[in-house]
């Protein structure tokens, strides 16, 4: 489990590094993952 929140951990550092990095040419995007994790979360 561990192995797993770390994966998660790390992929919304690399989203929040596109997101700063593209602005908001990126901000689409950044609201789709955002709504993929709050799936995710939600369970």
């Amino acid at each position: 489990m561990k192995s797993v929140g770390m994966v998660l951990l790390w992929s919304c550092l690399f989203a929040m590094e596109l997101y700063m990095r593209g602005g908001e040419r990126r901000n689409d995007l950044q609201n789709e993952g955002r709504k993929d994790y709050a799936l995710v979360a939600g369970r």
